[in-house]
């Protein structure tokens, strides 16, 4: 845990003397949110039969196996999981980098395409991992950071969902700045020692580059879209790339009742994270009918995106039957509330989404 300390004092004069008060610093000690992490890192429902796997690494510069190879010998030292760099360019998991910033890549600086091929049994054999080049260059991130965002992808590739925001741990959801920890070894041994259940369908997991968890990132969020919109889906058209790049996307079209933040009326495309076949862990993909209240910025390209995918859609409580028959559940943003938050369903009024 992360602290910074104040000490306040003052002096007063009485009688001739000085008196000085000092406030304890415990009375007055701020902290960060980042959160120790006692518990392991949760499950995403995706692993291989053992903990051991092998992967075929696509990258064609020295840099870039430089940073997958890293990766892999900070988990192979863990000793909870061992990988094995494969020279078959045919093995089913591989390792590659994209330089991408459109489409499901939209701030993206990781993503990981779990159960891409399974056993008779539901346990993976095959995952497409990867790190985004153009996104890692245009934040800043250090090759150290790369590392890091690089045992983040496999950790998802292991079965191993996000860590909590502000976790002190190499699957907080926007990791650049945390190695392994105890946490997600604790995460990874309790996988393969119960072997937990599974998932066999498709899954993909995003690393962004901001993490908006949250009611405080509820409130960036609205600070850093370029527009906020209210209104109803009107069309969807999936997108899915021929190379092998992980950009499969929907351009959905909404149908613009309110402008919350902007001036943009009428109708506007923007791009979603996957397709009807393609699921994007912690998100929904919108439907003809939908009506949502989306944060919206553009991408290098000029196209517009949700940001952050399902951090970034308001599914209205009146439009969409799955999330109503689980309004007893939700976690509620204290009173009444008319959009749920797909990421987390958690339940906002309007009138705090602008």
């Amino acid at each position: 845990m992360k602290e910074k300390n104040f000490l306040w004092s003052g002096k007063k004069v009485v009688s001739g003397f000085f008196i000085t008060i000092a406030f304890l610093m415990s009375l007055v000690t701020a902290q960060t949110t980042l959160a120790d992490t006692d518990d392991p890192t949760p499950a995403n429902g995706s692993h291989y039969q053992y903990n051991e796997a092998s992967y075929y690494d696509k990258s064609t510069s020295s840099y870039y196996h430089g940073v997958w190879t890293d990766a892999k010998d900070a988990w192979n030292n863990t000793g909870a999981f061992t990988w094995n760099e494969d020279i078959d360019p045919n093995c089913l998991t591989f390792t590659s980098s994209v330089s991408e910033n459109t489409g499901a890549w939209a701030d993206a600086t990781g993503m990981t395409w779990n159960n891409v091929t399974v056993d008779n049994m539901g346990n993976q054999t095959g995952a497409k991992i990867y790190l985004n080049r153009y996104n890692l260059k245009k934040y800043g991130y250090s090759k150290q950071e790369r590392t890091y965002v690089a045992e983040h992808e496999l950790g998802h590739a292991m079965g191993l969902g996000h860590n909590e925001e502000g976790s002190e741990s190499v699957m907080n959801p926007a990791n650049r700045d945390y190695p392994i920890e105890t946490c997600d070894i604790d995460g990874v041994n309790a996988i393969y020692n119960s072997q937990s259940s599974l998932s066999s369908s498709s899954t993909v997991d995003i690393e962004y580059a901001k993490d908006y968890s949250g009611k405080n990132g509820v409130d960036t969020l609205k600070n850093d879209a370029q527009d906020i919109l209210m209104g109803t889906i009107t069309n969807s058209v999936p997108h899915t790339s021929d190379s092998e790049d992980g950009n499969t996307y929907t351009t959905q079209t909404l149908k613009i009742s309110k402008s919350l933040k902007g001036n943009i009326t009428g109708q506007i495309d923007f791009n979603q994270a996957g397709s009807d076949s393609v699921k994007v862990e912690n998100s929904q993909l919108l439907e003809r009918g939908d009506s949502v209240i989306v944060m919206l910025n553009k991408d290098d390209a000029g196209n517009y995106y949700v940001i952050d995918d399902g951090q970034g859609i308001f599914l209205s409580q009146l439009s969409n039957n799955q999330v109503n028959n689980n309004l007893n559940d939700l976690k509620t943003d204290g009173g009444p509330s008319g959009f749920i938050r797909v990421s987390d369903q958690s339940s906002y009024m309007e009138n705090t989404l602008q």
